[in-house]
């Protein structure tokens, strides 16, 4: 009897000794954290507790921290940002590893075939959105009782740690928002790396790319459920992704024709931007997907020129404002008035002075690809009366309408002085 409460005496002090040293790690974990030392080196001491290498990745296959770093089989380098090969993450998808990271509540074991290792995962969520994962291979030796609390564990605090970020904390749980903030940052590889991430996260990369940003109108808060209004977004447009970026909504569609939308999908999505007090901006079409971040800017200075003027449309196209939008960024209000034609101040003058408008003819005219019939219709005059209006024009300004150049100098002043040339003014 005596024997066998000694014996039961020294497991209750194996268990006590055993919960002290989990404690005492965790306080470890929890002391890292706190002294703001980052996830790598969570990963370091969570290392040193389990003895099997840790990865961090995020939810677009890229490695945010490992330890240790000579852990290499299936990962590559590009540019100095490493990533999961391309062939590691279509066996992940062949053997459901990357659908029950997305159902998963807790840390799981999975038998991987390729490469054969047994592997451990586990979500690292914020506000119940999925924002990467860890993960270790049981290389040195297999997974022990506690490793799988030790794994989520570790995901709470790399999630405290992630959540110290803003670009964590605008995830709205979409499993490429990091391929698109590498993409439209710049940090991606190559044109064939970029093609195959995008049919790896289930889009079809077509001919054309288009970027758009959505911004809501003055006064108004974005949509509190971003990965609600973003699903309802994307049933407008398939083949886009969309994510919450720098505090704006930005997708990424790809369209085998050169346009970003067809009539029936413009309409819808005019009305969805209305009901949602938003406006949306959109790029020309990419074909170059390593000019991604010039065309991302397109529709963010493109934004920018929309809200400056207080443009009411709600779906805008910069290649309809190109040179106001390059204006608006890159010269200003002086350098603008300065490019304008002369003649079209000495058209002005002439109207102030004769009460006449034959400085709105000549936009009008010139906006409506130089048809006299539809130039007519919108000014409410007759054909005869708008021809006798060119003749004035031509007499005023002693131009030839068969000078090309003269024209488009025309046409590009009206764009760049818009102000300056408006009626009234």
């Amino acid at each position: 009897m005596e024997e066998m409460e000694s014996e039961i005496q020294q497991l209750n002090d194996s268990r006590l000794l055993e919960e002290l040293q989990w404690e005492r790690q965790k306080g470890e974990l929890l002391r890292v954290l706190q002294e703001n030392e980052g996830a790598g080196l969570l990963l370091q001491r969570a290392y040193g507790m389990m003895g099997n290498p840790l990865t961090l990745c995020d939810t677009s296959f890229s490695v945010m921290e490992r330890y240790p770093v000579a852990e290499k089989e299936d990962f590559e380098l590009y540019r100095g940002k490493l990533y999961m090969k391309t062939e590691a993450v279509a066996a992940m998808q062949r053997e459901g590893v990357v659908a029950k990271l997305y159902q998963a509540e807790h840390a799981f074991l999975t038998h991987r075939r390729e490469p054969d290792v047994v592997m451990m995962y586990c979500p690292v969520r914020i506000r119940h959105n999925m924002v990467g994962y860890l993960c270790s291979s049981a290389l040195e030796h297999p997974f022990q009782e506690k490793d799988q609390e030790l794994m989520e564990f570790l995901a709470g605090m790399v999630s405290l740690e992630m959540q110290k970020s803003s670009f964590f904390t605008e995830r709205a749980g979409m499993k490429y928002e990091y391929f698109l903030a590498d993409l439209v940052e710049g940090t991606m590889p190559d044109e064939a790396y970029i093609r195959t991430r995008f049919r790896q996260l289930g889009r079809q990369d077509r001919e054309y790319f288009w970027v758009m940003v959505l911004a809501v109108e003055a006064q108004r808060q974005l949509p509190v459920n971003a990965g609600y209004f973003l699903e309802q977004m994307l049933a407008l447009l398939p083949n886009t992704m969309a994510f919450l970026y720098q505090g704006m909504f930005v997708a990424v569609r790809s369209t085998a024709w050169c346009r970003p939308f067809t009539e029936t999908e413009e309409i819808k999505l005019s009305e969805f931007l209305r009901m949602n007090h938003m406006r949306l901006t959109v790029s020309n079409g990419c074909r170059n997907l390593m000019w991604m971040p010039q065309y991302y800017r397109q529709a963010q200075e493109l934004l920018q020129l929309a809200l400056h003027r207080e443009m009411d449309k709600g779906i805008l196209l910069y290649e309809e404002y190109q040179v106001e939008t390059m204006a608006e960024t890159h010269l200003n209000d002086l350098a603008c008035r300065a490019m304008v034609h002369p003649d079209l101040y000495v058209l002005k003058e002439y109207d102030q002075a004769h009460r006449t408008e034959y400085l709105d003819t000549l936009r009008i005219y010139l906006a409506q690809n130089r048809n006299a019939v539809k130039s007519a219709a919108q000014l409410h005059i007759h054909k005869s009366t708008f021809f006798y209006r060119l003749g004035k024009i031509t007499e005023i300004l002693g131009m030839e309408w068969e000078t090309a150049g003269k024209l488009f100098s025309y046409e590009l002043s009206f764009r760049l002085g818009r102000e300056e040339l408006s009626v009234g003014n």
